[in-house]
């Protein structure tokens, strides 16, 4: 399992990336706004699959 901590946006919230490493599958938890080239570009770098986008609550600043 990959467990990956992206600190992000203008806000420095705190974004995780859950992945599989025999499948490449991964999920997003908490995106936030500004987040989204940090994720693609470490998506992208590790060749993972993102299918899945996990909110664990609700905030103004998140996606």
């Amino acid at each position: 399992m990959i467990l990956k901590k992206i600190v992000c946006g203008p806000l420095e919230n705190n974004t995780y990336l859950i992945a599989c490493e025999n499948t490449k599958l991964s999920c997003v938890v908490d995106p936030s706004f500004g987040s989204s080239n940090d994720i693609i570009s470490y998506v992208k770098k590790n060749n993972l699959k993102l299918d899945k986008i996990l909110l664990t609550h609700s905030h103004y600043d998140h996606i």
